[in-house]
């Protein structure tokens, strides 16, 4: 139970409050979806039992207003309610609990900085793009905000000259993206991108718009530069419409297993993900 309220409370991204003045430059918003809801829905499979997610992202006039989280389990049911209201150059994102975070959106409608604040805890993040696409995020750790910061982590985004994901670096390790043929209509995230720390603080912003434009291509595969043992394979559904209907995520991993008598074998993994999407 521990490990799920952990991944529940990851999954809020980032949350916040802010209020409104009259002297703020209005910022013109990114490229937003055209559409009013997306929901997306996984069975979340767990030696505990299984979670069933509900993700609901609700838009108004093409910008993101709320994103619900429902996780449901033996009977019972967590709900997570992040609402953003936009103001100016300033989006902010709140939820029940007082957590916030203020993305400052700078000339190109991307955001260039966010605050973070939970309890006692201050994170400030920075964004760095080329053209229209997030290519570096550097965070800082800070008690509160009276004290100096320290950097903390960063990831690094590649993009080729077909504005399709390449390769991505956190802490260090590169993980190699391909890009289907697929054009990504809907502006959809890779999964893996946004389980990528820090950038899984952000994961409202990035259904928001607020972080650039995703890979102009699905995303069909990734593995990590080190290691050629192991790889993802994204497969999608998709409707008359040309609607994604659904994603399968199927990771596949090679290691050295050693039995009860000491002998050594390779073993291979395969861990299956589908999630469902419904886009209105």
């Amino acid at each position: 139970m521990n490990k799920l309220l952990y991944c529940f409370f990851l999954s809020f991204s980032v949350i916040a409050t802010s209020a409104c003045t009259d002297d703020k430059e209005e910022r013109e918003l990114p490229p937003a979806p055209d559409f009013s809801l997306m929901i997306l829905k996984e069975n979340l499979h767990s030696d505990g039992g299984d979670v069933l997610r509900t993700d609901t992202y609700v838009y108004d006039n093409n910008k993101l207003t709320t994103h619900t989280t429902l996780q449901e389990f033996y009977g019972q049911s967590l709900t997570h309610e992040t609402t953003l209201s936009y103001s100016g150059n300033e989006v902010t994102l709140a939820d029940e609990n007082g957590n916030t975070a203020i993305y400052i959106l700078g000339s190109a409608g991307y955001a260039t900085e966010c605050t973070y604040k939970l309890s006692d805890q201050v994170r400030k993040y920075t964004f760095t793009y080329s053209g229209e696409y997030l290519t570096r995020i550097d965070e800082e750790d800070r008690k509160s905000e009276e004290i100096n910061s320290t950097p903390y982590s960063s990831v690094e985004l590649a993009y080729d000259d077909n504005g399709n994901l390449s390769h991505i670096i956190a802490n260090g390790l590169q993980t190699n993206y391909q890009a289907g043929n697929t054009e990504n209509l809907y502006q959809l995230p890779c999964l893996q991108v946004c389980e990528t720390y820090p950038l899984s603080f952000h994961n409202d912003a990035i259904y928001a718009g607020l972080l650039g434009r995703q890979s102009k291509h699905l995303i069909i595969g990734n593995t990590p530069e080190e290691n050629k043992e192991e790889y993802t394979k994204y497969t999608y559904e998709l409707d008359e419409n040309e609607k994604p209907t659904e994603i399968i995520a199927k990771t596949t991993s090679t290691g050295t297993v050693i039995d009860i008598n000491g002998d050594a074998y390779d073993e291979t993994k395969t861990d299956t993900r589908t999630i469902g999407i419904t886009i209105e």
